[in-house]
């Protein structure tokens, strides 16, 4: 994880939850707090907060209301079932189409859930996975999704290597029953790559057509199903981006999974 001391604190770097970086800081009253592009430090949740009382999260461009739910919410997911979980809620702000709608928190894990409204529909992202000091967590039985890619950094135009992304997506069915997902058509999955402005500039299914009918599969229990994408990376240039994939299912659960990669230029030998 990238650290950094910029105004009152030290800051962590944290990549595919907002558009763009986000810098956070966890405060000693309890406050998370982010630094927005203009150096304003800026409040992104309050964990202090009772059961019941609201508070402002101040993110642009959808400020919204927080509703603190519960601490003692449960939680089923990935990793496991818990009754701890700080549950918040949001109104939907200045943004109608877009914004946060749901956080659940365990403690010493931090994010575990989120549920948030998009204008391609509602879209729900749970933790698989999570190293906390020396601590690693991993899922319990359950379902999960996963994205994999060749490797983490990528030659710059012109390097004459190959320029070509191999992602696999992986969903997995942990429970003691089998797992059913219906697609709208004939689309599985997408992929979406976004640069650090928070530009998108790759969509996987921009170019191609898909049979519109509805289908079901099943997957039997212990199962997994994997798809393998090969992802053109000639167009990027030099530059760090974020990676996203996700299941076209037309009903909850969401699955989608992200991670982070650069493309540079070699070092030249010494």
């Amino acid at each position: 994880m990238r650290t950094a001391t910029i105004a009152a604190g030290e800051y962590s770097l944290v990549r595919g939850l907002w558009e763009g970086d986000l810098w956070l800081r966890m405060a000693p009253s309890g406050k998370l707090i982010a630094l927005g592009e203009d150096q304003a430090e800026r409040l992104y949740a309050d964990f202090s907060a009772g059961d019941g009382s609201t508070y402002q999260e101040d993110i642009p461009p959808c400020v919204q209301t927080a509703h603190v739910v519960s601490h003692g919410a449960e939680y089923s997911g990935p990793i496991g079932e818990f009754s701890n979980a700080l549950e918040i809620r949001y109104d939907p702000g200045n943004c109608a189409d877009a914004g946060n709608q749901e956080d659940k928190y365990l403690p010493g894990i931090g994010l575990v859930s989120r549920r948030e409204t998009t204008f391609g529909g509602p879209r729900q992202f749970d933790l698989i996975y999570a190293r906390i000091g020396d601590v690693t967590v991993i899922p319990g039985p359950g379902t999960g999704f996963g994205l994999t890619i060749g490797q983490t950094t990528y030659p710059a135009p012109g390097s004459g290597d190959s320029r070509q992304m191999i992602a696999r997506l992986t969903l997995r069915n942990g429970q003691e029953k089998p797992l059913s997902v219906t697609f709208p058509s004939g689309q599985r999955f997408d992929l979406q790559i976004w640069n650090d402005r928070g530009e998108s500039v790759y969509t996987w299914s921009a170019d191609k057509l898909f049979a519109q009918v509805m289908e079901t599969i099943v997957i039997g229990p212990g199962e997994e199903k994997n798809w393998v994408v090969d992802v053109p990376l000639a167009a990027l240039p030099e530059g760090r981006y974020a990676v996203k994939a996700w299941l076209t299912s037309s009903e909850p659960p969401v699955f989608s999974a992200g991670l982070s990669f650069e493309i540079r230029s070699a070092k030249p030998a010494q």
